[in-house]
């Protein structure tokens, strides 16, 4: 099993789809504009969730969301 890892935004980046709210309910959800809005537990992704998170990260289409294991 994984260890987890953590989510970084590119601000830069992303538009405000809010694709990845749709991906990850309950870790990510998105502001009236579309904007990630990481919850209260800051980024952390937990060993539960990593396989979420990376899918989340890979269908992101500006690649603005990008998944960093806990390993690295």
């Amino acid at each position: 099993m994984s260890a987890g890892g953590m989510l970084e935004v590119d601000w830069h980046r992303c538009q405000g789809l809010a694709m990845c709210a749709a991906a990850l309910p309950g870790l990510v959800d998105a502001d009236r504009w579309g904007y990630p809005r990481i919850s209260r537990r800051g980024s952390a992704v937990s060993p539960e969730r990593t396989a979420d998170a990376r899918w989340a990260a890979r269908s992101c289409p500006l690649a603005a969301l990008r998944f960093v294991p806990a390993d690295q």
